[in-house]
C-alpha cells in the first residue's frame, strides 16, 4: 500500500481555509506555524501577525485569553477548555492535541476552536427561563397556602390582579385590596371612576374572586338600552306581552343572572321613572315579567358601576336616593390615571408586550417616551393608554423604536410639564412672561402656521402674531 503524497489540491492552508472552525498549529517552543481565517476571525489575530511568532508574546501582550498550548506543551497530553478572545469577545471552545514524530518526541501542538457564542447565549437564556418558572412555581405555591390559611381564619388580603398589570401606587393597590373584601360577600357594590380607569376591570376581579365565580355573569350597559326598551331586557316578558314580542317569551338578564351576578354598568343613565323597578328587583330579589302576575325569585349578585357623581344627581333630582344607598353598600372608588402615574409605565409595558404579540411586531418606547407620558394628565384614562399604544403598534414599522420626536403628535395639547421648582425666586411678571415663552416657543416646533397654533391655543390669530413678535421669536 502507498504512502499518501501531498499535492497542490491538498496544501495545508487550502485545507485549513476550507474548515468552519478555527486551526492553529505551533511547534514544541510556541512558535506559531499556522493560523487559518476562520481562527483569525475568532481570536482577532491575523496571521500575518502572528505565524512566526512565540505564543507566549500573545500571552504577556493581553492578547488571547486562557490558551491551552502552554498546558499541552508541558504535560503532552490533549485538553479542551472554553476561550474567550479580548479582540472580539467571541466566545469558543479550544481543543488541544499534541503532535509526535516516529520517535514519540513531541513536536507541536494542534488547536481546534469552535465557536459557541450562540450556544452560550442559548444556555444562559434557557438557565435564566429556568430559573424563572421555579420562581413563579414557589411564588403560586406560596400564594395558594397564604390564601387557604387566611381563607381559614377569614383574613381578607389583596392577592392576583385582574388586569395583568400589578399596581404599583398605593393608592390602585387599596382599590384591589377593597374589591378582594368585596369578593369575599354577596354584599352589592358600587364602583365609581372617570371613564376608562377599568371599572369593569375591577367588576371582574370580584367576580373572579367570589365564591360565585363559576356561575353566570352577566354585564349590562344600561346607556346602551332604549328606555322603552329597558324593562323587558332587564326583566323579561311572557307570550304574547305586547306587540312585536317574542312567541315564546322571554327572560330578562335578571333571570339569566340568576346564581351569579349582574353587572349593571353607566348606571347613572337610567331614566328616574324607571329606578323605582330597579330598586324593587334588587332590594326584594324578585322580578315580574312583563304581562305576567308570578314573582321570580332570584338568588343573585349586584355590582353597579358609573362614571357619574350619583350624591351630585340626588341633590338634583336625577338619581333616587333610595337606590343609591341601596347600591352604594359597599363602595369602590377608583382613582384616574393621573392620581397613580407609578401605575403609567408598568401599563404601557404590558401593552406592548399585549399588542406586539398580537401583530407581530418588536415596537420599543425609548426612555425619554416613557418618562414624558408618565407626566401626561391621560385624560382618557388607562382606555385613552390602551388605545394609542395599539396605534403605534399598528402604523410604526416592525421593529421601530419610538423617540419622542416620533409621538409628540399624539400629545398636541399636552404642553410641557414645569419643574417642582419653577416658580421659586421670581416675581409673577417674570413667570408669566417666561410661561409664555415657553408656551409659544412649543407652539412654533409642533405647527407650521400661526393660523394652527391659535386653534391650539385657543386666541385670536392676531394676538399669536403680537405676541410671536413680541417675545422676539421667529413666527412661522
Amino acid at each position: 500500500m502507498s504512502q499518501f503524497s501531498p499535492t497542490p489540491y491538498f496544501d495545508i492552508s487550502k485545507i485549513g481555509n476550507s474548515l468552519q472552525d478555527g486551526l492553529f498549529i505551533c511547534d514544541k517552543d510556541g512558535t506559531i506555524l499556522y493560523v487559518n481565517k476562520a481562527n483569525e476571525r475568532l481570536t482577532g489575530i491575523k496571521a500575518s501577525e502572528c505565524i512566526g511568532k512565540n505564543i507566549y508574546q500573545f500571552l504577556n501582550d493581553g492578547g488571547l485569553a486562557n490558551v491551552i498550548v502552554p498546558h499541552i506543551i508541558q504535560t503532552g497530553k490533549p485538553y479542551t477548555s472554553l476561550a474567550v478572545s479580548p479582540r472580539t469577545n467571541i466566545q469558543f471552545l479550544e481543543t488541544g492535541s499534541p503532535l509526535y514524530n516516529d520517535q514519540d518526541e513531541l513536536i507541536g501542538v494542534v488547536i481546534i476552536d469552535r465557536d459557541i457564542s450562540e450556544i452560550s447565549m442559548l444556555t444562559d437564556r434557557l438557565k435564566q427561563s429556568q430559573s424563572k418558572i421555579a420562581y413563579f412555581e414557589e411564588i403560586n405555591k406560596q400564594t395558594s397556602l397564604v390564601i387557604s390559611q387566611l381563607s381559614q381564619q377569614h383574613i381578607l388580603e389583596q392577592m392576583n390582579f385582574a388586569d395583568n398589570v400589578e399596581p404599583v401606587s398605593p393608592l390602585m393597590q387599596a382599590t384591589y385590596r377593597l374589591a378582594y373584601q368585596a369578593a369575599s360577600t354577596d354584599v352589592t357594590v358600587l364602583i365609581t371612576g372617570e371613564t376608562g380607569v377599568g371599572k369593569e376591570v375591577i367588576a371582574n376581579y370580584i367576580y373572579s374572586s367570589s365564591s360565585r365565580k363559576n356561575k353566570p355573569f352577566i354585564k349590562v350597559n344600561c346607556a346602551a338600552i332604549p328606555a322603552n326598551l329597558l324593562e323587558s331586557e332587564l326583566f323579561g316578558y311572557v307570550k304574547g306581552a305586547f306587540t312585536g314580542a317574542n312567541a315564546k317569551g322571554k327572560p330578562g338578564m335578571f333571570e339569566l343572572a340568576n346564581t351569579g351576578t349582574l353587572y349593571l354598568d353607566e348606571i347613572g343613565e337610567l331614566p328616574i321613572d324607571f329606578q323605582a323597578k330597579l330598586l324593587r328587583a334588587i332590594q326584594q330579589h324578585e322580578i315580574t315579567r312583563i304581562g305576567d302576575t308570578k314573582t321570580v325569585k332570584l338568588d343573585i349578585r349586584i355590582i353597579a358601576a358609573t362614571n357619574r357623581d350619583l350624591k351630585e344627581m340626588v341633590k338634583q333630582d336625577r338619581f333616587r336616593s333610595d337606590l343609591y344607598y341601596r347600591l352604594s353598600i359597599f363602595p369602590i372608588h377608583i382613582p384616574s390615571l393621573k392620581e397613580r402615574p407609578e401605575d403609567i409605565i408598568p401599563m404601557i409595558d404590558h401593552f406592548l408586550n399585549l399588542f406586539n404579540k398580537r401583530y407581530n411586531k418588536n415596537i420599543i418606547l425609548d426612555s425619554e417616551c416613557m418618562q414624558r407620558m408618565k407626566k401626561y394628565t391621560w385624560p382618557g384614562n388607562i382606555r385613552e393608554l390602551e388605545n394609542i399604544i395599539e396605534r403605534w403598534v399598528v402604523i410604526y414599522g416592525e421593529y421601530e423604536t419610538l423617540t419622542w420626536d416620533k409621538i409628540s403628535s399624539h400629545f398636541a395639547n399636552e404642553l410641557p410639564m414645569l419643574s417642582d421648582s419653577h416658580f421659586e425666586g421670581k416675581t409673577l411678571k417674570q413667570i408669566l412672561l417666561e410661561e409664555e415663552y415657553r408656551v409659544f416657543s412649543w407652539a412654533l416646533e409642533n405647527y407650521k402656521t400661526s393660523r394652527e397654533i391659535a386653534n391650539v391655543l385657543g386666541i385670536d390669530h392676531s394676538t399669536v402674531v403680537r405676541k410671536i413678535n413680541a417675545l422676539g421669536l421667529k413666527r412661522v
